[in-house]
């Protein structure tokens, strides 16, 4: 009779968004599939839904809760009572706890069961997982910050939550970053040893590029339409270029609620699949990342390279640590129209950017592996 394989039960915050955390869930433990049974629980529509290895829902009561969540919530610790019955696991790996109560990581661990976390964003930090506004993670619990970023000084909940969770958080052996530079903002408040996984891709043959022709430079854009990106300034900064290169374009993939309306040679194309990469990334000439926040690691980043394409980047969080100016692609200020301006201008007037070493990025097989031994680890340990 054949032992069955570990069962790791995955906490996290949406399954099928086309974002950063939730394609590396479902990419990394489809991956992993043959070793482990993946049961895979997270809050949607009023419920929790729990998803079996065989793709089958089961849901569950749960409270709706904002980013200001309270320390317990009965509907949600009853239903994840429930769901440790059901799945058995060997192994809980918090992925994100957006939509959970602050107490699901203390839940978890007095199951007796060998808890696993991964951070993904500053969610840990803030409940402003992007940390907008503010570079020192310690004061992201000041009245100020508190009245600026939420509305009304909400400091001594910001101040609570931050004693639960690292009261929480730092009790856990194994904790997951995809960054050194999340890992550096993480250690300022918590005193965990951090492993970093870095984002896997699958790898892809990308379409034949178009010959590069400066009469018909094509910028290209990769990337929900949301603020935070930057899209907006790169759209402001291409229309100021445009006075000297009319002939240029930006084109836009990435889905929008309202998608605006191409003209004036900035195209918008909308949402855009996995499949989608090799055709799209052989349109344009030199991608465009525009990020007003610090990224945390920019899985678009290493899918661009993964088709050749020198990027262009803000100069803030991981993709700053990644970039390396006039190594493998260019940098620019942060939200800054003439930084950015300046820089798809200098591609425009240079070559010397088609000789840069564009670096191979991390593959999902690799990133399976890391988390396959980590997993191993962790079972050891139980």
């Amino acid at each position: 009779m054949s032992l069955r394989p570990p069962r790791i039960l995955i906490i996290t915050h949406s399954l099928y968004n086309r974002a950063g955390v939730e394609g590396h869930i479902r990419t990394f433990s489809s991956y992993l599939a043959d070793k482990y049974q993946f049961w895979i629980t997270f809050p949607a529509q009023g419920q929790l839904y729990l998803r079996n290895p065989q793709g089958h829902h089961t849901s569950f009561p749960c409270e709706e809760l904002s980013i200001i969540a309270p320390y317990h919530a009965p509907k949600i610790s009853s239903s994840v009572q429930k769901i440790i019955e059901i799945a058995q696991p060997d192994i809980i790996h918090i992925m994100h706890f957006l939509g959970w109560h602050l107490g699901v990581i203390e839940q978890a661990k007095l199951s007796g069961i060998n808890t696993v976390i991964s951070f993904h964003d500053y969610f840990a930090l803030t409940p402003l997982w992007t940390l907008q506004g503010e570079d020192d993670p310690l004061k992201v619990v000041y009245p100020d910050y508190a009245l600026t970023w939420f509305n009304t000084d909400i400091s001594k909940y910001l101040i609570d939550r931050r004693a639960v969770l690292t009261e929480s958080i730092n009790n856990i052996n194994h904790t997951i970053v995809p960054s050194e530079f999340l890992a550096t903002k993480l250690s300022v408040v918590f005193n965990n040893n951090f492993t970093i996984i870095p984002y896997g891709i699958n790898p892809f043959q990308c379409a034949s590029p178009k010959k590069i022709e400066r009469a018909n430079f094509r910028f290209g854009y990769l990337g929900a339409l949301i603020p935070q990106k930057g899209w907006q300034v790169l759209v402001a900064s291409f229309k100021v270029l445009q006075r000297d290169y009319p002939n240029t374009e930006l084109h836009l993939f990435g889905g929008v609620q309202e998608l605006p309306k191409s003209t004036d040679r900035i195209f918008y194309h909308g949402a855009f699949d996995e499949a989608d990469l090799p055709v799209i990334l052989s349109l344009f000439d030199v991608a465009i990342i525009p990020s007003i926040f610090p990224e945390t690691f920019c899985i678009v980043l290493s899918e661009i390279w993964e088709s050749n394409k020198v990027a262009a980047v803000s100069d803030i969080g991981a993709l700053g640590h990644r970039v390396h100016d006039g190594v493998n692609g260019r940098k620019f200020r942060a939200g800054d129209v003439q930084s950015t301006t300046e820089i798809l201008r200098w591609f425009l007037e240079n070559d010397s950017w088609q000789s840069f070493k564009v670096p191979k990025p991390t593959y999902i097989s690799e990133c399976a592996a890391k988390y396959d031994s980590l997993y191993k680890e962790a079972l050891k340990a139980k």
